[in-house]
């Protein structure tokens, strides 16, 4: 699954995987990149930019609040998107990894 926050496109049982992102504060994020990527806000954003711009890939869509990816996730069940394991919980979602 990390590589979908990379820019890869990996295919599910019968449509493509996305990832979503949620807004969450900087130090969350930085976290997440760092642990779970092995790169920094900084290398992230370069990424997306030349993958962007050579037009071989987007971004993760930010989605507001934790209500707005559960809403995402149950319109679209080959959504993967990081969130605060309490939240997780509560969803009844299965994580694949927890900081």
């Amino acid at each position: 699954m990390t590589r979908l926050y990379l820019g890869e496109r990996l295919e599910g049982s019968k449509a493509s995987l996305r990832a979503l992102e949620l807004d969450v504060p900087p130090w969350a994020r930085e976290a997440f990149y760092a642990r779970l990527l092995g790169r920094s806000p900084v290398q992230m954003r370069a990424l997306w930019a030349r993958l962007v711009f050579s037009g071989k890939g987007r971004p993760p869509r930010i989605v507001g609040d934790v209500d707005a990816a559960l809403r995402e996730l149950d319109h679209d069940p080959n959504t993967v998107v990081f969130m605060p394991a309490e939240s997780a919980a509560m969803a009844r979602l299965k994580p694949l990894f927890a900081l």
